[in-house]
């Protein structure tokens, strides 16, 4: 099975997570991430590697099928 295709696009409106001016870094979006394993009792690696496959830590990456 393939995976489906996504593409980057115009960033979608931010609803969650911390409110920043700029893009966050890579380290600021492990800290969140972090914060949310934390949060969730869940393991760090497993958010991380989940976090990593869907997206690369590409903060301005959606998916084509957002918004629809």
């Amino acid at each position: 099975m393939n995976r489906p295709a996504t593409k980057p696009s115009r960033a979608a409106p931010q609803t969650h997570g911390p409110k920043y001016q700029h893009s966050p870094s890579r380290e600021e979006v492990l800290n969140y991430l972090g914060k949310l394993a934390d949060d969730y009792h869940l393991p760090e690696k497993l958010v991380y590697a989940v976090a990593d496959a869907e997206s690369r830590f590409d903060v301005n990456l959606v998916h084509e099928n957002i918004g629809h």
